[in-house]
């Protein structure tokens, strides 16, 4: 337990100026997966801590795939010589902001993180023969500048739909001001 947050951890990564990406496995395309799964294959990224389960996931959270239960999972990994923390998880089904908060706790106490990169994807209305565009939504203006050399665009301002919840990304951006 780290923090008073239901974290296990496994060991202390060598971190000092860290920077974290955190995909989740249930976006449009599984994106945040993908490109989890890719960092921790391409960078050997080793599973250094989780969050417990018990308090974000109904029992409705496991799957049934190929006659196997798949259980969520919510996993951090670090590739240590290139300062970069890797989180992995299914979006949490209840206590937002107690599981939002358990990995802050772990980035910030565990992990030094000085920047943070959250993967995620949504579907777009528009025809399989358009280009493709990348979308950037920044909260400082030092990333902003960092991002400008990459063909990416940065000008997307997301507004939730009155009457519904914020997106996961958006409520985890708003607490880790």
């Amino acid at each position: 337990m780290s923090q008073g947050y239901p974290i296990k951890i496994y060991s202390e990564p060598d971190l000092s100026q860290s920077s974290l990406v955190l995909g989740w496995s249930e976006d449009a395309g599984n994106l945040g997966r993908k490109v989890t799964d890719y960092l921790n294959r391409k960078l050997k990224g080793q599973k250094f801590a989780e969050i417990e389960l018990e308090d974000f996931f109904p029992l409705g959270g496991v799957t049934i795939e190929g006659n196997l239960a798949q259980f969520p999972e919510s996993k951090f990994y670090a590739c240590q010589e290139l300062e970069l923390v890797v989180f992995q998880s299914n979006p949490p089904g209840t206590e937002w902001y107690k599981f939002l908060n358990s990995i802050l706790d772990v980035a910030e106490h565990h992990c030094q993180v000085k920047e943070l990169y959250i993967i995620g994807a949504m579907v777009s209305f528009s025809a399989h023969t358009s280009p493709r565009q990348l979308f950037t939504v920044v909260n400082s203006a030092e990333i902003k500048e960092a991002l400008n050399q990459y063909d990416l665009v940065g000008d997307m301002n997301y507004q939730t739909p009155a009457g519904e919840r914020p997106t996961l990304n958006s409520f985890l951006l708003w607490i880790a001001k």
